[in-house]
């Protein structure tokens, strides 16, 4: 449990874009509203691929508010930036500086019966620099966005989302007018099931650094 409330508020708004992200793509995927209104009779208030580009953007976007929030758990101040790969460098090289997880082995030994701090010790699933290590290449993917790029035929195009505006408006940082229909529908299951499986990781990543950067904080303000 976090318990810097200001931290946990952000922590608390990424969580629920992520889960819009997860949420869209499993309505894509089931498809059970619809097939629900119309066994009800009613005609269904939206199409299947309406949910697409929201389901992309709150995803892009969890990932920024998480990453602010990491940042936010280690310098306590709120970053204007919206450069996901830039945001998730920062915090990461903060972890290899202070050495945040051997300094919290360290206090692990002299706080033996500390729960969180055991819990850290006894799960190799909590080392915090292999938590960067399998985030980065799903930070990577929804910054370069090439799947994106697939979808419109530039494979040859490279562009990087330093606002993170892509799937925010119609016009985009690919300067490419989108045929939003076709693009829409042009995803397989399979590729809805991997974002799918991109934000369940990513969720799961990072309720994890930010529950030991949390804790890491703690110890750090007692010293």
């Amino acid at each position: 449990m976090i318990k810097n409330k200001e931290v946990y508020d952000w922590l608390h708004f990424a969580q629920s874009y992520l889960k819009m992200g997860e949420l869209g793509c499993a309505e894509i995927i089931g498809n059970k509203h619809i097939a629900a209104q119309l066994k009800a009779g009613y005609s269904p208030a939206y199409t299947i691929h309406d949910l697409l580009i929201p389901t992309l953007y709150n995803t892009k976007h969890g990932i920024e508010v998480f990453l602010k929030s990491l940042r936010y758990t280690l310098s306590g101040k709120i970053h204007p930036e919206h450069d996901i790969y830039s945001l998730f460098h920062t915090p990461r090289e903060d972890v290899k500086k202070y050495k945040i997880f051997e300094c919290l082995l360290q206090k692990s030994k002299e706080n033996p019966n500390d729960f969180n701090l055991i819990l850290i010790k006894n799960s190799s699933n909590l080392d915090i620099n292999g938590f960067f290590e399998k985030i980065e290449p799903l930070v990577t993917k929804y910054y370069s966005c090439e799947f994106f790029l697939k979808k419109i035929g530039k494979t040859n195009l490279t562009f990087t989302d330093k606002n993170n505006t892509l799937f925010r408006y119609p016009d985009n940082v690919a300067t490419a007018r989108l045929d939003y229909e076709n693009f829409e529908s042009g995803f397989s299951t399979n590729e809805i099931k991997d974002i799918e499986s991109d934000i369940q990781l990513l969720s799961g990543y990072f309720n994890d650094l930010g529950y030991i950067l949390d804790i890491y904080m703690e110890y750090k303000e007692k010293e």
